[in-house]
């Protein structure tokens, strides 16, 4: 296969793009420094399993991991470059000093999105912007060739990396951005540059460091700062905090809804809302009422697909086209993924948890058959308030009829308090202080011609009890 390289970047426009300091090995080469460096790479990556012939590799410092113990390993796959905040002992190909490698990754991928000429969709929120993400690229892929966000890095979607990835035959980028700190959707939204920009929703997450929903929402705003001149804000018209939004740059935002049937793109009726999906009719500007069966589990999807419908109308796609992509669609490993086994069904939401999200995932559950099991795991990033919103939670398992609550977790006794005090009796409700212990115990609390759920924040583990269960059911 002839090397393919990317438009305008090479070891020379990048060392100016990040202003590093490049080091040249003394030997190995076999060719003139000058024709190295000018040559375009042929990829940017930061997982050393990523590493081909003529990429860059970026080494990243992290919690679990040192991507500068992999530099050698990079070069031995053949990358021309090693980006990292400190020189290796040894030089085994060409090396560029930086001081923040996730700085200088996110300003490459600034400077490649500048050369690429295709639209991008940017998507943020507190809750549904993963399957938001997914809906909306499903549908576009009806008439568009599509890239969107799909790799993790530390099991968090990287727009710079999702840039990175896009080629000359993508029409159209859809780019999860999601933020955990104040000031960081500046800085995606600048680098991202989108045409559409989509907030899903304004709930409670990393209150620990927004404060409450009020930071939540100056956060995600901040999208807006980047969007490109003209571009559209597309906005669910069921958030009370984004109704409140009337202009976007000198524009009117585009709103879309379930309950708000006044925006433009809205469901005019639902049919059917079951455990496996919902049926419901689409109405909007040039959709007319559109028939919809979403193969997705949770009521809260029907929102996220209104806002995939919307996105495809902006983006010219008929009303075939997008009920024909939504009808594709299918529900993400570990966010409402449901299994059928012989004597049970699991609702599996163990990769992520936030309030709201957790409350829509107990809804879900109680649409299920037989005794209804609620695994109710830490929800991450909820500050000095955590033990309330824990509490909470488990109140609301209990006010919404589940017959058993399992709480895992460092905040699992504030979840079972909560849960008693809403009046689910002792001996139904379960309180494990991690995900081993209770996947040691499933004979305890679950039963056969059952439907149970598992929701928590992926450092919880959920997965291994989601493995017990399998095991024994």
């Amino acid at each position: 296969m002839a090397f393919r390289g990317m438009k305008n970047l090479s070891i020379d426009s990048i060392t100016k793009i990040t202003d590093g300091d490049l080091y040249m090995p003394d030997n190995g080469l076999g060719e003139s420094a000058e024709s190295v460096t000018a040559e375009e790479v042929r990829g940017v990556v930061a997982d050393i399993r990523f590493v081909d012939n003529g990429s860059v590799y970026v080494a990243v410092r992290n919690d679990t991991l040192d991507g500068h113990e992999y530099i050698r390993t990079a070069f031995e796959r053949g990358a021309k470059l090693a980006i990292c905040e400190e020189l290796p002992d040894e030089f085994y190909g060409p090396c560029l000093l930086v001081k923040d490698s996730m700085e200088a990754l996110d300003k490459i991928a600034a400077f490649y999105r500048q050369q690429l000429d295709l639209k991008v969709i940017g998507v943020t929120g507190s809750v549904g912007k993963s399957a938001t993400k997914e809906m909306i690229a499903g549908v576009l892929m009806e008439k568009y060739s599509v890239h969107y966000t799909q790799e993790t890095f530390c099991d968090k979607p990287s727009p710079a990396l999702t840039l990175l990835k896009i080629k000359d035959e993508h029409e159209v980028a859809v780019i999860e951005m999601g933020v955990e700190a104040p000031g960081r959707m500046k800085e995606l939204a600048a680098m991202v540059n989108p045409d559409i920009a989509v907030i899903t929703s304004i709930g409670i997450c990393h209150i620990d460091n927004f404060g409450d929903r009020n930071g939540v929402f100056k956060a995600k705003t901040e999208i807006f700062t980047g969007l490109k001149e003209g571009g559209k804000a597309l906005l669910n018209g069921d958030d009370d905090k984004l109704r409140e939004i009337k202009d976007v740059n000198g524009q009117a935002p585009v709103f879309y809804g379930v309950s708000d049937t006044s925006a433009p793109y809205h469901v005019n009726r639902i049919r059917d809302h079951r455990l496996m999906g919902s049926e419901f009719t689409l109405c909007g500007e040039a959709i007319g009422d559109t028939d919809v069966e979403l193969k997705i589990p949770g009521y809260h999807m029907i929102s996220n697909a209104v806002a995939a419908a919307a996105a495809g109308r902006l983006m010219g796609l008929s009303e075939t086209e997008i009920k024909r992509g939504l009808e594709k669609c299918h529900a993400l490993r570990g966010r409402n993924e449901i299994y059928y086994r012989s004597r049970m069904t699991i609702i599996d939401g163990s990769s992520n948890s936030n309030v709201t999200s957790a409350k829509a995932a107990i809804d879900l559950l109680m649409k299920g058959e037989g005794v209804k099991i609620a695994i109710l795991g830490d929800i991450a990033s909820l500050g000095s308030d955590a033990a309330k919103y824990h509490s909470e939670v488990g109140a609301y398992a209990a006010k919404q009829g589940a017959d058993r609550i399992v709480c895992v977790g460092e905040m699992s006794e504030a979840m079972q308090r909560g849960a008693k005090n809403a009046g689910i009796s002792d001996s139904n409700v379960y309180c494990y202080p991690d995900a081993d212990t209770a996947a040691d115990h499933v004979k305890d609390y679950a039963i056969a011609d059952s439907t149970v759920l598992l929701k928590a924040s992926k450092a919880v583990n959920l997965e291994k009890v989601l493995e017990a269960l399998k095991e024994e059911f």
